[in-house]
């Protein structure tokens, strides 16, 4: 836990295991599986939200936290040019 963010507490090992075996197990198919979720968010970075938010459903201490990446490139530039101009 970082003492900081009390209200977000670690993983367990098995919680753990679990995040590391969603990285060590994509394949092509799940790949593709962004891709379709793609083509109806017409977002990537939402395509690949919503990919995590639906593996995690079957670990119940994981689905119980908010995925969300709020920072994307594009955000980031508008922001930036604003700020520049």
């Amino acid at each position: 836990m970082i003492p900081e963010i009390v209200e977000v507490p670690s993983f367990s090992d098995g919680a753990k295991s679990f995040l590391e075996g969603l990285i060590d197990n994509f394949s092509v198919e799940d790949a593709l599986e962004v891709k379709n979720i793609e083509r109806v968010t017409n977002h990537d970075v939402k395509a690949v939200e919503y990919f995590l938010k639906h593996k995690c459903q079957s670990n119940a201490e994981v689905a119980k936290v908010e995925i969300h990446f709020m920072c994307v490139f594009l955000y980031t530039l508008r922001l930036c040019t604003v700020l520049l101009f």
